[in-house]
């Protein structure tokens, strides 16, 4: 097997590993990828307009010398056509690893991919652009948390919390010993990342009285615009979504609350008997609708409005989540 790159003045470009048979020939037409916008391993083409680049290939396994390559080149135009090879001191071996997202965050039920990604470097140090690492296996530190497939990466999200994700898979490496000989040693990899499961999922941020609406990203943050930034009173409706088995939420301001930062543009609009926000966590969805105004003087410098939503589940466990929205003036 062996892996080839083409080194281009608009990127790189990663071809699939790739097997040959005993005493076979394969054929890579780079005209032709270019011309069909084939994309490689990692999504990337070859731009259009791309003339020129410098190939390299590399054996995988512990077997050297056991494949032949050469570039071939034709002109069409003037008849002329040359061919060359070019050799290293040995194949290529592992550079640096690492799993794709390093954090990532989900909700109950929910599936995070995670991939395993080597990068390769030649025997003279160059470094070579990263690709899926082969035959990686996952495993996590809480299983109660996030369980991954042992084989794909594909993870579930079982109840909130944070676990680490390990990812694992053996490597290419090469030492040139001092008598030309290339001597493999295998180097085993493992790298971590983290995986989150929130206990509550934040649907939609809106203005009521108003078509302002936003949803929540993954992260539980909504960008919401606002039509009223001149000192007025104006509200700001979140929905969310409880765990699974949860017996009820929002009823406890200890747990339940929305807080502004002291460097926060907007501060709390009282209504007249001083309610500052309300939740209502036995509706369907549950919300909480908060009473704001901007800062008088144009004051302050974040605009992260907190909430916090607390809860127990049937088994009289409680649970907590949070989502922030950023109200934005129009």
């Amino acid at each position: 097997m062996y892996r080839m790159y083409l080194k281009l003045s608009g990127g790189d470009y990663v071809f699939p590993l790739t097997t040959v048979a005993p005493h076979q020939t394969t054929v890579i037409d780079i005209r032709k990828l270019r011309d069909t916008q084939v994309p490689d391993v990692n999504g990337q083409k070859i731009p259009a307009g791309e003339k020129r680049g410098q190939i390299q290939w590399s054996l995988t396994g512990g077997v050297d010398r056991v494949v032949i390559g050469r570039s071939e080149q034709v002109d069409l135009v003037r008849g002329i056509s040359s061919n060359y090879a070019c050799q290293n001191c040995c194949p290529n071996s592992f550079f640096d690893g690492w799993l794709t997202p390093v954090q990532s965050t989900g909700f109950e039920g929910g599936q995070i991919q995670f991939i395993a990604m080597q990068q390769d470097a030649n025997c003279y140090g160059q470094v070579y652009p990263a690709y899926q690492a082969g035959s990686p296996f996952y495993t996590s530190s809480d299983l109660s948390i996030c369980n991954p497939d042992f084989n794909s990466g594909t993870t579930t999200g079982v109840g909130p919390g944070e676990a680490i994700i390990n990812g694992g898979w053996t490597a290419d490496a090469w030492f040139f010993g001092p008598f030309g000989v290339c001597d493999y040693t295998p180097e085993e990899v493992l790298r971590e990342a983290l995986c989150e499961v929130l206990a509550v999922r934040f649907l939609k941020a809106s203005e009521p009285g108003t078509s302002n609406s936003a949803d929540f990203n993954q992260f539980n943050s909504a960008n919401l615009n606002t039509s009223s930034c001149s000192g007025l009173r104006f509200s700001i409706k979140a929905t969310f979504q409880l765990p699974q088995f949860s017996a009820g939420c929002c009823n406890n301001p200890l747990t339940s609350f929305v807080k502004l930062s002291d460097d926060n543009k907007f501060e709390f609009a009282p209504l007249p008997d001083g309610t500052i926000y309300d939740f209502f966590g036995n509706d369907s969805p549950p919300h909480v609708i908060v009473y704001l105004r901007r800062r008088a003087n144009n004051a302050g410098t974040t605009d992260s409005v907190r909430i916090v939503v607390g809860g127990t589940y049937q088994s009289g466990e409680s649970y907590t989540g949070q989502g922030t929205v950023h109200p934005k003036c129009q």
